[in-house]
């Protein structure tokens, strides 16, 4: 990642093929003063046409960019020929229109931050790119910054030894008359203090730049966030200043300042770095010019030293445009996902909303920023079920892949973890002699995969020995596809063959985290649609998720998916109705019969919030397990640990009435 990225401010080196055909969308003073020299300096780039309804912002931009024809209408704009390509850098209520209509139109969208007013208009903008198979980035210009880089790669090369926090500040002076020209301004220039189009103040505009920096230079995301919001010095409808503290997957932590009242002859464009071997200093590198300076303060002597920078004079707008248009002609990926700007829209939708009215801290994904390899956009095949999905998963060849000991959780990572998040969750346990991450070459040669048609069409997949709580991975076979719910620890070799001869896998999905096993290795190997609630993406740190549902999700052959919640809050269990068999996931915890030497008969049942700690489910949550369970016709019940025939909805239902009468309870209710 880093190599690649110090790449970017150095050059693309030869262009691939001819230069990608541009389009502007929104000619104002961003793009006059920044983006149009930027493009029209681009090597693999050229301006073919722009679009503004204001004939003097044409004319202003035209200047820079005389081959770009200008348009005051959208759809001869979009009918410019050549044209692939669109930088949109609108009022920030605008993107998503202008990006839905772009990729109906096939061209591909590079559209300034923040992605959005909110996030469901963030997600929407990445579905119809992803619809319309073009590829969506979001123009974080500071993540192309050649200090940055370099920052990034002392970061990564650990000559900062273990950070432990970055601070940035980044403020200006924004009166409610500003314009960039000193005077009066265009008509619209000052839409950054109108909430209707901006969705926010000083945050919004400024915060998304420090979130998506600080992680893509730490390679991790932040998983917390608490911020305050100010209306200190401006009469206006929007924060003018906004503090910000994080922290990160890794334990480091974030603290920003943004703010539209800090007088500009104050420093006001600070970053820093903080590890145990060294702290890095970067002064006036957060704006759109290049330049500025980058510091490092040695902490065994004090010793303060400034850095060369390669590439320092070069523009990082015009890095940004270059590296995304080298992707698009199949070069160099980008190195930054949706994916990757969806978490940061999250972040700042989060801290939007308890920056007026909510103290405490919100807990978001954890899952790591990817922050390099391909986002797949460019590379989408057509699903037997009428989606489009990557043939390469975003930082998949980047990550390895380590295995919790303790639990059984797979996490993809830059370098092994040092703890696992699932073992730290209240509902599981911390391992006694510390943790132990294996790899998957170790799993290869400690455990044996094994695999037994438990019904018809019906295959179960485990290892031995156990390994961490050892789940069983099931494939269920239909007509119309084959579903993998839950997955085994580790799939071999010969598991992994035996499933191709069984047809592969077309559609996986688990009941919740502790369950999720291996199937990252499906996800590789057989690149199915992967489904799982919505409330439980923040676990998937292993595989991506292309088809995140909310109640209920119809899968291949009349199998189908229903979020209960309780034990997770995305917890799901899959039904067959065909088999008459519910895949239970944990919702119910079944007692095998000694009397049964095959082990398909259950003696007593149970419900558990947690049931390693022993905690009760609500009766809220006792309500809502029968009322997804009461409709339903099955006459035998497979969870991740047993197969037993003798559970059906009878049974089911009358545990949870039982729990239902008084008190919940974890004890077992003989059947």
């Amino acid at each position: 990642m880093v190599d690649a990225e110090v790449r970017f401010v150095s050059a693309v080196g030869e262009p691939s093929g001819r230069p990608v055909g541009w389009g502007i969308a929104g000619c104002g003073w961003v793009v006059r003063d920044f983006v149009a020299p930027a493009l029209g300096e681009a090597r693999n780039a050229r301006a073919l046409a722009l679009l503004d309804p204001s004939a003097d912002s044409l004319r202003a931009v035209g200047e820079t960019l005389p081959e770009a024809r200008p348009h005051t209408d959208l759809a001869t704009f979009l009918h410019a020929p050549g044209l692939e390509a669109v930088y949109i850098a609108t009022p920030n209520h605008l993107h998503l229109p202008l990006v839905r209509v772009c990729a109906e139109a096939g061209k591909h969208v590079l559209c300034e931050k923040p992605m959005a007013p909110t996030l469901d208009e963030a997600r929407e903008m990445v579905a119809a790119c992803r619809r319309a198979g073009v590829v969506y980035a979001t123009a974080f210009d500071q993540r192309f910054h050649a200090a940055h880089a370099k920052l990034r790669e002392l970061v990564r090369s650990g000559a900062l030894g273990t950070v432990t926090a970055v601070r940035i500040r980044y403020a200006c002076w924004l009166p409610p008359d500003w314009s960039p020209d000193g005077g009066t301004g265009e008509r619209r220039e000052n839409w950054r203090i109108d909430p209707a189009r901006a969705g926010g103040g000083a945050f919004m505009d400024l915060a998304p730049h420090g979130l998506d920096l600080a992680q893509s230079l730490l390679g991790e995301r932040l998983v917390e966030v608490r911020a305050l919001f100010q209306r200190r010095v401006f009469d206006y409808p929007v924060e003018d200043g906004a503090v910000l503290i994080g922290r990160f997957a890794g334990g480091a932590l974030l603290e920003q300042h943004v703010a539209y009242n800090t007088p500009e002859s104050f420093p006001r464009r600070e970053l820093e770095v903080v590890g145990t071997r060294a702290m890095a200093v970067a002064t006036d590198t957060m704006g759109q010019t290049p330049g500025g300076r980058l510091e490092v303060i040695s902490a065994a002597s004090g010793e303060r030293r400034a850095l060369d920078v390669p590439g320092s004079e070069r523009s990082p707008f015009l890095n940004g445009i270059e590296a995304f248009s080298e992707h698009l002609r199949g070069g160099r990926s980008f190195p930054y996902t949706p994916e990757d700007d969806l978490h940061t829209m999250e972040l700042v939708e989060l801290a939007n909303r308890q920056g007026e009215t909510e103290p405490e801290v919100r807990r978001v994904s954890e899952k790591r920023y990817i922050g390099t390899g391909s986002s797949g956009e460019s590379r989408l095949r057509e699903t037997p079920h009428g989606s489009r999905i990557p043939d390469e998963w975003p930082g998949e060849a980047d990550l390895g892949a380590y295995l919790c000991a303790n639990c059984g959780f797979w996490q993809k990572r830059f370098r092994e973890p040092d703890r696992c998040p699932v073992c730290e969750d209240s509902r599981h346990v911390l391992p006694e002699r510390g943790y132990e991450f294996l790899a998957p070459e170790v799993m290869d040669r400690r455990v044996e995969c094994v695999w037994e048609e438990v019904e018809e069409g019906v295959w179960r997949f485990s290892v031995a020995p156990a390994v961490g709580i050892s789940p069983s991975g099931y494939l269920v076979a239909t007509p119309e596809g084959n579903v993998a719910f839950e997955g085994c620890p580790f799939y071999s070799e010969a598991a992994l063959r035996h499933i191709e001869s069984l047809g592969g896998v077309d559609f996986v999905s688990a009941s919740h985290p502790h369950t999720y096993g291996a199937l990252w290795q499906l996800v590789e190997r057989f690149r199915p649609e992967v489904a799982l609630h919505r409330d439980d993406l923040g676990w998937a740190t292993a595989f991506g998720v292309t088809w995140p549902f909310d109640k209920s999700l119809d899968l291949p052959g009349g199998l189908r998916l229903l979020h209960t919640g309780g034990h997770f809050p995305g917890h799901a269990v899959m039904h067959d109705p065909g088999r008459r068999t519910l895949f239970i996931g944990d919702a119910v915890k079944l007692e095998l019969a000694a009397s049964d030497p095959t082990g398909r008969t259950s003696d007593g049942i149970s419900a558990h919030k947690a049931f390693v700690r022993r905690v009760p489910l609500t009766k809220g949550e006792l309500r809502r397990y029968r009322e997804v369970f009461a409709p339903l016709e099955f006459t035998q019940t497979f969870t991740p640990f047993e197969q037993c025939r003798n559970v059906g909805r009878e049974e089911v239902l009358k545990l949870l009435d039982v729990q239902l009468e008084g008190r919940p309870f974890v004890g077992v209710l003989p059947l």
